[in-house]
């Protein structure tokens, strides 16, 4: 049965690591050796972690058989669970954190190594926007 955590543990990881990539990298970047190989240990940890927290919830989904086609996975058990929030997990949710886990490390791998050492990633970011 897929809970609350498992739902949550992507989300948590993707915004962990969002907030941390940029100090992460600076940091990396200042280093006089070894830039491109604890760049790429960076990146791997990131979409190591966050595959094998989107792939729980596949994996969760689809082994188990379930009368309705979606869950709904609320923040408050009882009867008062239809008032709180709640998160919907079905097929197309699980194949868009696929995807967007997918894209994701695409992006990100292209933006580490097409950013040179020199540029700051605050001036790619305002060339972006």
């Amino acid at each position: 049965m897929i809970t609350l955590l498992d739902v949550s543990l992507p989300i948590t990881a993707f915004v962990l690591f969002s907030l941390l990539t940029i100090p992460t990298i600076k940091v990396i970047r200042k280093r006089k050796s070894r830039k491109t190989a604890l760049e790429l240990c960076w990146f791997l940890a990131v979409f190591i972690v966050s595959s094998i927290t989107v792939a729980n919830i596949a994996l969760k989904y689809y082994t188990e058989p379930s009368p309705k086609p979606f869950l709904n996975i609320s923040l408050i058990e009882g009867s008062s669970a239809i008032f709180s929030s709640m998160f919907l997990v079905d097929a197309v949710s699980v194949y868009m954190a696929i995807i967007f886990t997918g894209v994701g490390a695409i992006t990100t791998l292209y933006s580490l190594f097409s950013i040179g050492s020199t540029e700051s990633f605050q001036n790619a970011i305002t060339l972006l926007c």
